[in-house]
């Protein structure tokens, strides 16, 4: 085989390509806006990293001299302990398939390229849906099992899932409930009737399997991912169990604001947002951008009617600079200022997030997303022990993060969604 053309150097340095930053921000970060608004930062360092936080100044205020300094306290402060989840897309080159291309190097470019975006791919869609879910890694709830087949409750969750992939059942979201004994991969689905179909036939609907109202889960992803928006911004305010370490229940910014659609105060989607930017606005927060669904959006459109103004909302790169790549946003004014709202097909229906983009950030150990190589080994390929192959390893350590809870909202619009 010339080594021209499959030399182990040749496929690392097309994967080198396939990850330089342009390639990420176009491939990843520039198709899903829950990836690429929010700032980014790779200094993550140790087993936990502090965010600290202030959220209520000093005490000894007063018209009276003596009962300012009788009342004097410090401001109290705290640091949620960051700690990072991993994520991982592998996938290998058949020998056999490598040396089909020995003759042909726009083949075999294609043959490794087409492997490694795909695996890009599948990482983004992980990650872009993990953004709205509460850290328990629930990609959806089951509607009813027909035995082959089962249907989910929210249309969100049919983009995240594909053929192939391997799921397991759990009577709770992650961060409840029990893991089923089960799994079972998926070898159709039907993203307009929200259903999969079973690989060897037959979804099980034994007690705590794949019964109506439980979750699925990707294989080793029960209780396994970042905290996202839903962890955050819950629309039950928190209790005492500890979130990074910090009792959010001792102060209600530190679980940001919630409001419930009320169609006898806000008549329709738009006052609703506006209502809610006054509500973040009280806590003193300056939202600047909201996620809806794709058909929220499109509710949104309508009723704004020839009032709707659109925009573009600039996207952050890997380094943490203003990136080349945007999305497209309805503007939205409001007494905080412009809001844009944008849409994302991995936002549930039934919620809207209102966040001011400068208290987010994406924090990873290094690279956000990068091939697995160790400094004494540039490799990015594994030689297989038990294939005929070699394996590529995409991944990366990281979390997302708030530094100002009370600056963000969401919204239950349920009410809206008819």
């Amino acid at each position: 085989m010339p080594a021209s053309i499959a030399s182990l150097d040749n496929i690392q340095d097309i994967l080198k390509e396939m990850t330089d930053k342009t390639s990420v921000e176009d491939l990843v970060l520039s198709k899903a806006p829950e990836l690429g608004i929010f700032p980014k930062r790779t200094d993550f360092a140790g087993k936990y990293a502090p965010l600290p936080f202030a959220y209520a100044p000093i005490a000894g205020v007063s018209p009276d001299f003596g009962a300012a300094m009788a009342t004097k306290a410090d401001m109290v402060e705290d640091a949620f302990q960051i700690t990072t989840n991993d994520m991982f897309a592998l996938f290998s080159l058949n020998h056999k398939a490598v040396a089909a291309t020995r003759n042909d190097a726009g083949a075999f470019y294609d043959l490794v390229s087409s492997r490694s975006k795909s695996a890009m791919t599948a990482f983004k869609k992980v990650m872009a849906h993990a953004v709205y879910g509460n850290g328990g890694g629930a990609l959806g709830r089951i509607a009813s099992n027909a035995g082959a087949t089962i249907t989910l409750q929210d249309r969100s969750s049919v983009w995240v899932l594909d053929q192939n992939m391997t799921i397991v059942p759990a009577t709770g979201d992650g961060l409840t409930g029990v893991l089923g004994a089960t799994q079972d991969a998926i070898s159709a689905i039907s993203r307009g009737t929200l259903t999969i179909t079973a690989e060897d036939g037959t979804f099980s609907n034994a007690v705590g399997e794949f019964q109506a109202g439980n979750h699925i889960f990707l294989r080793g992803g029960f209780n396994n991912y970042i905290r996202g928006l839903d962890a955050w911004l819950p629309m039950t305010a928190p209790g005492a169990a500890p979130f990074f370490t910090v009792v959010r229940n001792r102060d209600d910014r530190m679980g940001g604001v919630r409001r419930v659609g009320d169609a006898s105060i806000d008549a329709n989607l738009e006052e609703f947002l506006i209502s809610l930017a006054a509500d973040i606005a009280d806590f003193g927060g300056e939202p600047d951008i909201a996620l809806v669904s794709n058909q929220t959006f499109a509710r949104l459109r309508k009723v704004m009617g020839t009032k709707v103004e659109y925009s573009r909302v600039a996207g952050a790169s890997m380094d943490g600079d203003v990136a080349k790549f945007s999305f497209r946003s309805i503007k939205l004014v409001t007494d905080v200022g412009e809001i844009d709202i944008v849409a994302s097909r991995n936002c549930p229906a039934n919620r809207v997030y209102m966040l001011q983009k400068d208290t987010w950030i994406w924090w990873s150990m290094g690279d956000w997303m990068a091939w697995m190589t160790y400094e004494d080994d540039d490799s990015k390929f594994v030689r297989h022990g038990t294939e005929n192959a070699m394996e590529a390893r995409l991944g990366g350590y990281m979390q997302l993060a708030c530094s100002f809870p009370s600056a963000n909202g969401v919204g239950d619009i349920s009410v809206y969604n008819l």
